[in-house]
Formats: structure tokens, C-alpha cells, sequence
């Protein structure tokens, strides 16, 4: 059937753009003397063993401290994240805590960014880890492209191979997007923006939506301000995080990624998405449709080695550069329950309402 060759073709011209736009981006190693002012925000629930850890990274930045302030909100957590927030707060100045009149990580992020007192805005996730130069690399890279929003990786630990393996696919997607100025994701525990450009849109993050707060800031600045996303490449600047502890809360998760994707308005965001559904349900149908009619084994073939050859190349490369190549033996039983994965996530997010803890 046509229908497959086309799908096929539309998948590699994809992955051929973002492998593209990935090599397209140099690598940033500069160095500023100039520091600017720097607002971290931070919205937390119930992260008492996660909470310390960040905050601990972020007060051995190689960073001037009167240069940054830490913004935690608490978003009514019902364990000690508040306490130990607190305590660093006594101890270091320029840290605050805030404790949020109202439920969801959208109004908690909204609540920190209009209590900075920074122009200058990095989010990341309470149970996120930082390299302790990541400020000064983030100042220095603002300091060269003066860029209204930056965005850079977020990785999984590697104890659990296919999310690791997942996620670095959808990173890769993302850099490979950046880097041909065209950005279709973000993730906000590794994103740095303007205040000023936040409050120039009157509902930045949609806040009706549960989830969505990186992405549809991102999408609003990346229509009003062409080419002024950046893509910070740096082997050393990236955010490490805690994968999905069980097969619940990996689902949940992937759930509520998924539920905002009707609410795009991005053309190059939803033909991209569309692709790739169509692509793994072909993938599916395709082989179903070989058990009655062997012909259809053709078109399998074809669609999954056009998918298997065109991701192994993003990937590798990407996964190269930040040294996740051992990753990569993982590559092909990945690749085989991808595609049950994708139809399992597009149909329960139908039917399921995902929520922020």
C-alpha cells in the first residue's frame, strides 16, 4: 500500500531534518568574566529525599552567590521537603522558600518567577542533579547569544535501560529540532528564559492544562520571537534526574507528556508528532496484517528498517556526544516494543487525566 511508503519516506525526511540540525550546532565551551543575576525557581511536592540533594548542588555552584538567589516553592507537600528547604534556607541567604496557596507545579512556577527579583530565570526539578559549573556555563552562553529562552538536556540514570534509552531519544529529537531554529520540546528542568518575555504573554504556560508549563512557554516565545531559542550544546551541561520508579508512575508520567498534545498550534510540532504515531501504528499494522496476507511483510520490513536505520544514526550520535554509547546495545530491543508503547500511551491518554503527584 502507498499509504506505508509515504509514512516511511516522511519518517526518514524527519530524522534525516533533526540529525541535520543536531551537527549544525557548535559546541560551546566559552567563557565569561561578567555574571549576571540569575533567578533559580524550583516548584516542589513531597521531595524530602530528593530536595537536599539539588539544593546542595546548587550551593557548590562556581557562582558568585550575590549573584543568584534560589526560589523553592512548595507546592503543599505532606513530608519534610518544606523542613529541609527551610534549613538550607537559614543558612544560606540567597535562598527562599515559599510555600504555595494553591495546588499544581503551573502555579507554583508562577508564584517563584513573580517573587524574583532577577530578570534572568532557570528552572530545573527538585529531584534533579547539577554540575557545579552549570551557572557559569549558562551565564556564558547568555552572555554570547543574549538568546530570549535557552534549552539544553535532561537525562535519566542508566539503571533502567529502556526509559534511559527513551529519553535520549526524545532529547535527541529535541537538540536535532533546535538546531534547525524550528524547537518542538523543552524540558523545564533545564531551561532558562527572560522574565520579562514570560510576562509579555498573558497565559505563558496554559494553566488550564495539567501539564505543559516548559513546552507552551516555549511554543508562545518561539511564535513572537523567531530564532531567539537556543540550544545550549555542552558535553558537561546537562541535568540528570531519577527515572520512573515502577511501571505505574513510568506510565502516569508518559500520560501526561502525551494529554497536551492536542493543545499545540505549531504546525512543524504536530506534523512531527503525527508522523511518528503514524509510523509505529503502520509498524503494528502492518505486521498484524501479514498474518492473513504475507505481502504486507514487505511493508513491515520497510517501515521498521527505515525507522531502525534512521534513529540508530540520531542516536548514536547524540548518545556519543554525552557519552551514553554503552546505551546502544539496548538500541534494538528497544526499537522492537517502541511501537506497542507509543499506541499503548496514545490510547490511554484518551481516556486517563494525568496529574502532577
Amino acid at each position: 500500500m502507498i499509504i506505508f511508503i509515504i509514512i516511511s519516506i516522511l519518517y526518514f525526511f524527519i530524522i534525516s531534518l533533526f540529525i541535520k540540525g543536531w551537527l549544525k550546532i557548535k559546541s560551546f565551551d566559552g567563557k565569561t568574566e561578567k555574571y549576571e543575576f540569575i533567578s533559580i525557581v524550583v516548584a516542589a511536592k513531597n521531595e524530602e529525599h530528593n530536595i537536599g540533594f539539588l539544593l546542595n548542588d546548587i550551593q557548590n555552584q562556581n557562582y558568585p552567590a550575590e549573584k543568584y538567589e534560589v526560589i523553592i516553592i512548595d507546592d503543599n507537600s505532606t513530608d519534610k521537603t518544606s523542613g529541609i528547604t527551610a534549613n538550607y534556607c537559614k543558612e544560606n541567604q540567597n535562598f527562599r522558600l515559599i510555600n504555595s496557596q494553591a495546588d499544581g507545579k503551573k502555579n507554583a512556577i508562577k508564584s517563584g518567577i513573580e517573587q524574583s527579583n532577577g530578570d534572568l530565570i532557570f528552572t530545573t526539578d527538585a529531584d534533579c542533579r547539577l554540575n557545579q559549573n552549570h551557572l557559569q556555563v549558562l551565564n556564558s552562553f547568555y552572555a554570547e547569544t543574549k538568546a530570549k529562552m535557552i534549552i539544553a538536556p535532561v537525562f535519566f540514570g542508566v539503571e533502567k535501560k529502556f526509559q534511559a534509552l527513551e529519553f535520549i531519544s526524545l532529547q535527541a529529537s529535541t537538540a536535532g529540532a533546535a538546531g534547525l531554529n524550528n524547537p518542538i520540546m523543552c524540558n523545564a528542568a533545564n531551561m532558562f528564559f527572560k522574565k520579562q518575555v514570560y510576562f509579555e504573554f498573558e497565559n505563558p504556560q496554559k494553566k488550564e492544562i495539567e501539564s505543559g508549563d516548559d513546552v507552551f512557554l516555549m511554543l508562545n516565545i518561539k511564535k513572537k520571537y523567531p530564532d531567539s531559542i537556543k540550544y545550549l550544546k555542552n558535553k558537561n551541561f546537562y541535568v540528570s534526574t531519577k527515572p520512573a520508579e515502577n511501571f505505574k508512575s513510568f506510565i502516569n508520567q508518559r500520560i501526561r507528556w502525551t494529554s497536551k498534545s492536542p493543545y499545540y498550534k505549531d504546525f512543524f510540532v504536530n506534523f512531527v508528532g503525527i508522523t511518528i504515531f503514524l509510523t509505529n501504528l503502520a509498524i503494528i499494522i502492518s505486521l498484524a496484517m501479514s498474518i492473513f496476507n504475507k505481502s504486507f511483510l514487505l511493508y513491515f520490513f520497510i517501515i521498521f528498517s527505515t525507522k531502525l536505520i534512521s534513529d540508530f544514526f540520531l542516536l548514536y550520535l547524540f548518545s556519543c556526544y554525552y557519552k551514553f554509547k554503552k546505551l546502544m546495545i539496548y538500541y534494538l530491543p528497544t526499537q522492537i516494543i517502541y511501537p506497542f508503547y507509543v499506541l499503548l500511551i496514545g490510547l490511554l491518554s484518551l481516556f486517563i487525566k494525568p496529574k502532577w503527584k
